[in-house]
């Protein structure tokens, strides 16, 4: 592993532990301050900033019947590919109703990798 693989390693475990345990802190510390986030809802398409993204997520953490409060989550890393300072990774969310596939766009800043934008897609999980 690359020391730039293991950087961006470390912001995606931000992630996953800032959503796996409410931290709205760790959650930043993973994206860029201008991050923005892409997906579509039965409502259309959807383009929000990280504050917006984290102030879903602590309202979402109210809601003790959501899957991602009530069932564990196996993360999968499928691909990290890396460009000098720029870098693109597809992760996979698996709840037992649940699939999140996420992919980010990284940039390495001042020695520090960080997402810059998240478009992601939601499933009921096939069991």
């Amino acid at each position: 592993m690359t020391p730039d693989e293991h950087k961006i390693r470390e912001t995606l475990k931000y992630l996953a532990d800032g959503i796996d345990t409410g931290s709205i802190d760790l959650v930043n510390r993973a994206f860029h301050p201008n991050a923005q986030l892409f997906y579509n809802t039965k409502q259309g398409f959807m383009n929000v900033s990280i504050e917006e993204f984290c102030e879903a997520l602590a309202r979402l953490k109210e809601n003790s019947e959501h899957p991602i409060n009530k069932e564990k989550s196996i993360k999968n890393i499928i691909y990290i590919d890396i460009a000098k300072d720029a870098a693109a990774v597809k992760m996979e969310w698996h709840f037992k109703s649940l699939k999140y596939t996420d992919y980010y766009n990284l940039l390495k800043i001042s020695d520090r990798w960080y997402i810059i934008n998240k478009v992601f897609s939601s499933e009921s999980a096939q069991n």
